[in-house]
């Protein structure tokens, strides 16, 4: 499906995209870092096609800073508290992360387990108002 729906925007708009995708937005741009390591995927990337022991594999190997939203401060600050990586802050207890960091955080600990907390938009934000 992925590969198709590149096709049609290349087709209709000339503009090349990747297509990512993931059961969360987070899971989605957490595609986008590994389709980035794995260029096999031809700018389409599932994570569904991953096992859970291989998905576990490849958020052991990635930086929390990796994952959309935390920034290089804020991953510094998951290191300070022994969260080094995305596995390690997928599986922590999300109300301990709300209670050290914020909402913002234990969302994202959500997300990385499959759990929808940061909802897709319909249409882009400037068109909203239009």
């Amino acid at each position: 499906m992925g590969h198709a729906i590149r096709r049609t925007v290349l087709r209709h708009t000339g503009i090349p995209v990747r297509v990512l995708i993931g059961g969360t937005k987070t899971l989605a741009k957490l595609a986008s870092v590994g389709e980035k390591k794995d260029p096999s995927g031809n700018n389409a990337m599932h994570l569904g096609k991953y096992t859970p022991e291989q998905l576990d594999r490849i958020m052991e190997s990635m930086p929390t800073t990796e994952i959309w939203g935390i920034a290089v401060g804020t991953g510094k600050k998951l290191a300070a508290r022994g969260f080094y990586t995305v596995k390690g802050l997928r599986d922590s207890d999300p109300k301990h992360i709300r209670q050290k960091f914020a909402v913002v955080q234990e969302r994202t600990t959500m997300e990385l387990r499959g759990v929808t907390c940061i909802e897709l938009e319909e249409q882009p934000r400037e068109l909203k108002d239009h």
